[in-house]
């Protein structure tokens, strides 16, 4: 079996000890390898509630065909002078996006990323109109 280099490390202080334990254990049990290898089993034995929760795993090699395309429609957005985007989601569907609005500014030339984790008529309303 192929050694893996360790890419996790942590500072906790007082909880080293126990963090520490539990990198240890994490590397006994090829926690990373397992999860690559879509071991349902880190989970639940039964493979019905994760197996197909595991794709995000592969979207490297799925989504390179999707790049000139996705290229292509980002360069129309902004030729097209979109100012503003909305994005209507709820929980895991709208998280990701939520992340990377609160983290990246906005680049210049680029729209502007708003998120509304609602399905609250009110609330789309109320959006629509400030933009």
């Amino acid at each position: 079996m192929k050694k893996v280099k360790r890419l996790i490390s942590a500072a906790p202080g007082l909880y080293q000890d126990r963090v520490a334990g539990a990198l240890r254990q994490a590397e006994a049990d090829r926690l990373i390898q397992r999860i690559w290898e879509h071991d349902h089993t880190l989970w639940d034995p039964d493979p019905a509630e994760i197996s197909n929760r595991l794709g995000w795993l592969g979207i490297i090699e799925s989504i390179q065909e999707q790049v000139p395309r996705i290229l292509s429609f980002v360069d129309g957005v902004r030729s097209d002078g979109f100012k503003n985007v909305l994005l209507l989601g709820m929980g895991g569907s709208s998280l990701a996006a939520e992340v990377f609005q609160k983290t990246f500014p906005v680049k210049e030339g680029h729209p502007g990323l708003t998120v509304l984790d609602s399905t609250d008529p009110a609330a789309v309303l109320a959006q629509s109109e400030r933009l």
